[in-house]
């Protein structure tokens, strides 16, 4: 019996209005906190921070509803796995031969569980009376996860150019991280060595990935990183952006003094289009940077054309196939070192074993459930001093007729229905 506290939380926790009230919130915090993601604009209705708090007190309350029923199943269903009798069946069968009703129970894989000097109970499929349990257990299970992984969850965004190398330690730009988590930072040095780009035939990029070298005492290790194909990092997961280009290292010489620039660069959207980056010098002047390349190439051979605009007026205009030297009205501008670049994220996600661990239960619940549907007989002597048979199915009893009727021929032992 479950007692009287048991039955007040259930009618607090698992009540219809308390779930239909959490389902409510947790499809209108989904909605309305992050209608930004879902529409693709920035609506702002509300801040992301408050959506994301939202959303993990619904996730709490969904949590307790989902502990409370896994607890009643528990109970219910090791009640039900281990009680002496059955539930009546609403026909009996009457047993004439009781070792032929015994030898049919074992052959069709009844295990016989209780006995008292009155009843007999065997059982089909005892694992099945732990379906429903082990599916609210999943989903218990997933929902901890995703509260673990929001709370501790931190990421962040970081460039790398070939051939150059980011210092441990190093704190990724853009970071977001939970409450309980600390900032993302690269646990071990990683230098960029080549960008592999491949490009449809209109010129948009097809493949993207990038070969890095995490250095370590005995030397380094080499890790390929893609769109959508992450590598691991001492905890961390390296995801390749879609975003790329190309960097030029550029001097600008007026009057015998230098100044030293970088000009990153994204590599147009198609082929026949360019990229454009306009930097305010030091002296106050414009230089406009245009960038055209030709995905044909393995290197797509950047052609950088560089203007100097001073007052509005153009000084001077040339053309940088490769690193060269030009003068641009009284300025010398020369592009010194053309690398690619690459943006990267940097993730750590905690809580994701438990989301994996819960979908496999959620399956595992679902098989038990109706793949492995528990039958039971329980065997026992009327009131009329015969003895009879109850056979109940826990679900879908129309879809075992054959195993009834083969029981029912092998307690009768002559073949008769008593339909």
């Amino acid at each position: 019996m479950v007692s009287h506290r048991m039955r007040v939380l259930r009618r607090v926790i698992l009540g219809r209005r308390a779930v239909v009230s959490v389902i409510i919130a947790l499809v209108s915090t989904v909605t309305v906190g992050y209608a930004d993601s879902l529409l693709g604009v920035d609506v702002g209705i509300v801040p992301a921070s408050v959506a994301d708090w939202a959303l993990r007190v619904v996730a709490v309350l969904a949590a307790l509803q989902l502990a409370t029923a896994t607890t009643l199943l528990a109970a219910r269903d090791i009640r039900r796995a281990f009680r002496a009798r059955g539930p009546g069946a609403r026909e009996v069968i009457r047993v004439r031969d009781q070792a032929s009703m015994i030898r049919a129970l074992r052959s069709a894989s009844y295990i016989r569980l209780r006995r008292s000097p009155d009843t007999v109970r065997y059982v089909r499929n005892v694992w099945g009376y732990a379906g429903p349990c082990t599916l609210h257990l999943g989903m218990l299970v997933v929902m901890c996860g995703v509260l673990v992984a929001s709370l501790t969850q931190s990421s962040g965004t970081f460039v790398a150019y070939e051939g150059e190398s980011i210092p441990a330690g190093t704190v990724p730009a853009s970071t977001e991280r939970g409450p309980l988590a600390s900032p993302p930072a690269l646990t071990r040095p990683i230098m960029l060595d080549h960008l592999d780009v491949t490009y449809w035939p209109d010129g948009a990029p097809r493949r993207i990935a990038a070969l890095v070298t995490l250095e370590t005492a005995d030397g380094g290790r080499e890790l390929e990183v893609g769109v959508n194909d992450p590598g691991g990092v001492s905890g961390f997961r390296i995801f390749q952006h879609s975003t790329f280009g190309y960097a030029f290292g550029i001097t600008v010489t007026r009057g015998g003094v230098g100044e030293r620039y970088r000009f990153e660069i994204p590599v147009p959207a198609e082929r026949d289009a360019a990229s454009y980056l306009d930097t305010t010098l030091d002296s106050g002047d414009m230089l406009r940077a245009k960038l055209v390349h030709d995905p044909s190439t393995p290197t797509g051979a950047p052609l950088l054309t560089l203007r100097l605009v001073r007052g509005g007026v153009t000084l001077g205009e040339a053309e940088y196939a490769a690193t060269s030297s030009a003068v641009l009205g009284d300025t010398e501008v020369s592009v010194d070192v053309v690398k690619r670049w690459a943006v990267f994220s940097l993730q750590r996600t905690r809580g994701m074993g438990l989301v994996f661990t819960g979908f496999f239960l959620i399956f595992a619940g679902a098989v038990l459930t109706y793949a492995f549907t528990p039958r039971e007989v329980t065997i026992s002597r009327s009131s009329a001093g015969g003895v009879v048979a109850e056979w109940h199915a826990v679900r879908f009893p129309l879809m075992y007729g054959s195993e009834v009727a083969a029981l029912r021929r092998a307690a009768e032992a002559d073949g008769d229905d008593d339909d």
